[in-house]
């Protein structure tokens, strides 16, 4: 595969300031006024104002030149415009106009972390010692920014310009709904999912250890208890984890449609990452959601919504 991770994303808000004490809040590195970063990642997330909360813009690292002559070729075929210089190719998505630039970048070097050490029935892991994030005191820093999600009013023409375009590979589909795709070798790095309206609906960031997606959490809640809507749960697709929390901070588009919540999500995902998920839509399709164990939501948060209203057929790729 060409492609090999994302690179910044840009997202628009109302209010640049509120969203970005936000994000300090959740352990992005501010390292100028809007730009964030991650441990390993580097700079990895700008904000920037919009009259609505939307993706503006996102970076995709390829390998060589090579690959960029061949996404060319495809916008070509697709009929969607894009400008090429030596390292980079600059485009634009058709429904979301999301402004995508593809560049040429050496591949991530992660940092290898001993696995944590737990004890189980009939296995003592860590015999006489105690679980290590007692002694953990030091802020919960994201390691590199995991995935993100939009709302697209033409779900499957977005898509293609991700896959046929820019070269995306499928993971899982949800037919006529969402599709989970990859330009790395994690499950997804874009879902993009039938909606009312274009929008953003969240980022993923990876973080150590489950136990730092607790600590997150705790932090996050602890002087903002009102944060917190539902946890812990998980999903199929991808294996996710998750734990949901408002977000008051981040507002909501003035045009969207029909009720709305926002909410923060803390989640597990293939290792472990920590979600801000922005806002979720009751009218968006309930087969997005799949849980094979959740602990309760709460009921204000869903109120209206039939009990089995997250059941639905996912489709592996």
């Amino acid at each position: 595969m060409a492609l090999h991770r994302l690179q910044p994303l840009t997202v628009g808000v109302p209010d640049v300031a509120g969203a970005a004490d936000y994000y300090i809040d959740f352990g992005l590195e501010q390292v100028a006024p809007g730009r964030f970063a991650t441990v390993e990642g580097g700079e990895q997330f700008f904000l920037e104002y919009s009259p609505v909360r939307r993706l503006l813009g996102m970076a995709v690292a390829t390998d060589d030149g090579d690959d960029l002559d061949r996404i060319s070729a495809n916008l070509d075929r697709l009929q969607l415009p894009c400008e090429r210089d030596t390292g980079s190719l600059r485009t634009r998505e058709p429904i979301a106009g999301v402004s995508v630039e593809v560049r040429v970048a050496p591949r991530l070097t992660r940092v290898t972390v001993a696995a944590t050490s737990y004890n189980g029935p009939g296995r003592l892991d860590r015999a006489g010692t105690r679980a290590p994030v007692l002694s953990r005191t030091d802020p919960v820093r994201p390691l590199a920014l995991g995935h993100v999600v939009i709302g697209s009013v033409e779900q499957e023409s977005t898509q293609r310009f991700f896959t046929e375009g820019l070269g995306f590979k499928v993971s899982d589909v949800v037919p006529g709904t969402a599709a989970f795709m990859r330009c790395s070798t994690d499950h997804h790095n874009v879902l993009v999912q039938q909606a009312p309206l274009n929008f953003l609906h969240h980022t993923s960031w990876q973080v150590t250890d489950v136990e730092e997606v607790g600590r997150g959490a705790t932090s996050m809640l602890t002087e903002h208890p009102e944060r917190h809507v539902w946890g812990l749960g998980r999903h199929h697709n991808g294996s996710h984890g998750q734990r949901f929390g408002r977000c008051r901070r981040l507002f909501p588009p003035p045009d969207c449609p029909g009720p709305q919540r926002k909410i923060v999500c803390v989640r597990v995902d293939r290792g472990v990452t920590m979600v801000v998920c922005h806002v979720l839509l009751k009218s968006l399709s309930p087969k997005l959601s799949r849980f094979p164990w959740r602990v309760g939501i709460s009921p204000g948060w869903m109120a209206g919504r039939p009990s089995n209203a997250r059941r639905g057929a996912i489709s592996r790729r």
